[in-house]
């Protein structure tokens, strides 16, 4: 499990997949490291243990496409 995140079917991991459902077109999501790891671990299918150390910058944007997760 994430680092202090809660990734249960009805944890934040959950919430985080059926809100991802509903985005169909260009999205900008402002958000908080957590959803950011929790994302990784989702669409990127990184271990949580892994997704749960990778590092948030300030300074970069996320962007995924075609279900690939990358900093630019």
């Amino acid at each position: 499990h994430l680092a202090g995140v809660d990734v249960g079917r009805h944890g934040l991991a959950a919430r985080i997949e059926k809100w991802l459902r509903t985005v169909n077109r260009q999205t900008i999501c402002v958000t908080h490291g957590g959803v950011i790891r929790v994302l990784f671990h989702i669409v990127n299918g990184m271990a949580p243990k892994d997704a749960a150390e990778v590092e948030v910058v300030q300074d970069r944007v996320l962007v995924m496409e075609e279900g690939v997760l990358e900093w630019v």
